[in-house]
């Protein structure tokens, strides 16, 4: 009878413990991890890839929105292996990226709505559930489990909430894309969230405060997801 307060505790603290347990090791894999500050290496042809049945899937559905293909390009590194294709909207405002990757041999597929707006920051919308921002330069939404065209309704919808979206150049690529992200890392260092491995900027590492703000984008997704694990949309 005495002991009943205290299992009681165990029992409490168990959920507690849940997030630091999970914690350690996503804070040591995003704060170890060795980065490209320019990650997609672009390819002639998207022939000279190996297209899944997402990324054709997702074609088809740009194609019927008239979207445009720009570029495509691989992603290679000891973590990741991906293939990408790039897409611009009809009317320049969107650049639609599209990935299929093995992360840690373990598959994703991935889509991302970039745009640009007036003030040199992005709007950008994804089905990507693990993919956070912490420079200040993306204003990231999710709509995780989306179709193509539920995702680019939502991208719509969240530019038309005030934003001032700039259009693409019509040359946009990956290479494009690499700008934005070798910009958002830059944004990074200067905010004490990163630091570069090399004289030439090449590479990157998480800080400790980067790699523990990533925990908590990590642990806060992974809440929503288990209270809405079929398909959620979160995002201003």
């Amino acid at each position: 009878m005495h002991n009943a307060p205290a299992s009681r505790l165990w029992l409490l603290a168990i959920p507690l413990a849940f997030p630091l347990v999970m914690t350690v090791p996503i804070f040591l894999a995003a704060r170890l991890e060795r980065r490209a500050s320019r990650p997609y290496q672009p390819v002639g042809d998207e022939t000279a890839l190996d297209i899944g049945q997402y990324a054709a899937s997702m074609s088809r559905a740009l194609l019927a929105q008239s979207f445009v293909p720009k570029s495509a390009g691989r992603q290679i590194s000891k973590a990741v292996r991906a293939q990408l294709l790039c897409w611009l909207s009809p009317d320049c405002l969107t650049c639609a990226v599209v990935g299929e990757a093995k992360v840690l041999n373990i598959p994703q597929q991935r889509t991302w709505l970039y745009s640009r707006l007036a003030d040199d920051c992005y709007v950008v919308t994804t089905d990507d559930s693990s993919w956070y921002d912490l420079s200040g330069l993306l204003h990231v939404g999710r709509y995780v489990g989306a179709t193509f065209d539920r995702l680019y309704a939502f991208h719509q919808g969240r530019l038309a909430k005030g934003s001032n979206p700039a259009p693409w150049p019509a040359d946009t690529s990956l290479e494009t894309i690499n700008d934005v992200l070798q910009k958002q890392r830059a944004m990074m260092v200067q905010r004490g969230r990163a630091y570069y491995l090399d004289a030439q900027q090449e590479f990157w590492r998480y800080t400790s405060l980067g790699a523990a703000l990533y925990c908590r984008e990590y642990l806060k997704q992974l809440f929503v997801a288990l209270a809405s694990p079929r398909r959620y949309a979160i995002g201003r």
